[in-house]
């Protein structure tokens, strides 16, 4: 039973994520000025620790490492959500001067929490080599 409701959440979470990516909304999404959002940001999302960097302007970066898996790419921030440039977004939930809690709204849907991290004293090593090139 354990192994079918598994399946079963996979299956819808994927599903979603997959629309989003299917009809990726990224290059049309004008980023807004981020305000108090803008800096750098890192969080943990499941297994991953990912950071970003939010320019004042609303563009930026995403970057995360695990287990060999590495990547960074483009974020735009419209004013209420966080897209990715592969299709997903972050909806961001509330912000202040240090936590910034954003849900990923696919399957059930999931809060996280990034944690303000101008130091990138909490960025994994290759974000950190990474975004200081930026």
């Amino acid at each position: 039973m354990k192994k079918f409701l598994l399946a079963i959440s996979a299956f819808t979470l994927a599903g979603c994520a997959t629309d989003d990516m299917l009809n990726n909304k990224f290059p049309t999404v004008v980023a807004q000025p981020a305000g108090d959002i803008s800096g750098l940001w890192t969080g943990a999302l499941g297994p991953y620790i990912s950071t970003l960097k939010i320019n004042a302007d609303g563009n930026g970066y995403s970057c995360y490492s695990w287990n060999e898996k590495k990547s960074v790419d483009r974020v735009k921030f419209d004013g209420a959500n966080i897209y990715f440039q592969e299709g997903t977004k972050l909806q961001v939930i509330s912000k202040d001067s240090t936590t910034l809690k954003v849900n990923a709204p696919y399957g059930f849907g999931k809060e996280y929490v990034y944690t303000r991290d101008e130091s990138l004293s909490q960025a994994s090593p290759y974000c950190v080599k990474e975004l200081k090139a930026l």
